[in-house]
């Protein structure tokens, strides 16, 4: 068995990992569909990491990253952790860094320690800019801003999010997520506002009914008095 075989099932491995987790957090994770992007970010940097040209430090990173999926699979959070680091502190020159702070970063979100979590998202943003999983990235800060209350920042974060990125497939959910940010800070205005836009720009889909439900709670068709039509 050659070692370039070996490499390429050992990538093999890595994706298969992750798509299978990613399978499950969105099972678990219904009410939260911003966790579902693990599926897409997946499939996008497996073909983008492991299908370009392929070098030394990639591949040891790769490894150390499939031993960290094996952790994390079972629920080992602390030696997952340890890895994804390794990962960060040694190999600086890694494509697959963007994918170990973000993994570090979601692990944190999923023990709950947002606050842990927000400054790995923002410490990834702030050194992989151009990183293709960026809007990604984003959207889980705003979820962090969000679980710790911080509705004013989220709001920050969703509202640049659909300006820099109005075609990008998440726009429909970063509305979602503005329109209950409105609603947490009073806003009833803006709130109904949001999900009317939402029903204006996505007929006949999900998301036009869950803005219409939300319409309807908070702004009830008035129903007629008795003995008027």
């Amino acid at each position: 068995m050659s070692k370039q075989w070996s490499n390429k099932h050992t990538n093999k491995d890595i994706f298969l990992s992750f798509f299978q987790k990613a399978e499950e957090n969105i099972q678990s994770h219904k009410k939260r569909v911003f966790f579902g992007v693990l599926l897409v970010i997946a499939v996008v940097l497996f073909g983008f990491l492991f299908f370009r040209r392929r070098n030394e430090i990639n591949l040891q990173a790769a490894n150390i990253l499939s031993n960290a999926q094996g952790y994390y699979s079972k629920k080992d959070y602390t030696q997952a952790i340890s890895l994804y680091d390794e990962i960060i502190d040694n190999y600086s020159q890694s494509q697959i860094i963007p994918l170990a702070f973000f993994l570090k970063g979601n692990i944190l979100y999923e023990e709950g320690k947002y606050k842990e979590a927000s400054i790995v998202y923002k410490k990834q943003l702030s050194q992989h800019k151009k990183s293709h999983i960026v809007p990604f990235v984003e959207i889980n800060l705003g979820n962090c801003y969000e679980e710790e209350g911080k509705w004013d920042e989220a709001l920050k974060i969703y509202k640049k999010f659909v300006e820099k990125n109005t075609e990008h497939m998440l726009v429909p959910n970063v509305y979602q997520a503005i329109g209950r940010c409105y609603e947490q800070v009073d806003n009833k205005e803006l709130a109904i506002s949001t999900y009317q836009k939402i029903v204006a720009l996505y007929s006949d889909t999900q998301w036009e009914k869950l803005a219409k439900f939300k319409l309807e709670e908070l702004a009830p068709k008035k129903q007629p008095e008795k003995g008027k039509k």
